[in-house]
């Protein structure tokens, strides 16, 4: 009888134990879409930085990532976005995240610290999409209306890298070949938390 009873407890220990842990993961997995107005402040091409007015510096960014938070003060994540730029250059990022949350009082709470680290894929070759590396770091504040409903807004410094970019013009010349543009721009973001 006793091997009967503990048996039945650990088999009901083993059910259960799944669903507290699936409720426990789904409570911390956040969705999150954004939109970034990315301001240029510079660009270099080997090494040398283009004139200002070379290259038209502004762009919008739309992202979406998968969050988790691993405790109160630390989330990692992943996400992908669109990037477009006045210039004609497009990336379609895939990035991890990092986010640090160090106030834990109630005023100041929701401010977080955050980096992107990923790469612009290519699409089959197309010449539309420019690859290359991107990192992010900045600040950003998020205030959540229910469990997995709030809103974000954030601020930071972007460094992107435009690899293989099909053709650019001096001078009123044209160029068509590879080469690699660094960006360096501030961007502002607004976005919503799932």
């Amino acid at each position: 009888m006793k091997k009967i009873i503990l048996g039945s407890t650990i088999l009901l220990i083993i059910c259960i134990s799944p669903i507290k842990i699936h409720a426990k993961l789904i409570n911390r997995l956040h969705f999150e879409i954004s939109y970034d107005y990315s301001l240029g402040l510079s660009h270099a091409v080997a090494g040398h930085n283009l004139p200002q007015g070379y290259m038209e510096t502004s762009g919008s960014m739309l992202h979406f990532m998968g969050i988790y938070d691993l405790n109160q003060s630390f989330s990692i994540g992943a996400g992908i976005g669109i990037d477009s730029y006045k210039s004609n250059i497009k990336t379609l990022p895939i990035f991890g995240t990092f986010r640090y949350r160090p106030f834990y009082d109630i005023t100041v709470k929701n401010i977080y610290a955050y980096t992107n680290i990923g790469y612009g894929i290519p699409y089959n070759n197309d010449r539309s999409l420019s690859s290359g590396l991107l990192f992010n770091l900045g600040i950003g504040w998020q205030k959540m209306f229910r469990s997995h409903f709030g809103i974000n807004a954030h601020i930071g410094y972007c460094l992107n890298q435009f690899k293989d970019h099909a053709g650019y013009s001096w001078e009123g010349y044209t160029f068509d070949q590879k080469i690699s543009i660094w960006r360096n721009s501030l961007s502002f973001g607004f976005g919503f938390t799932f």
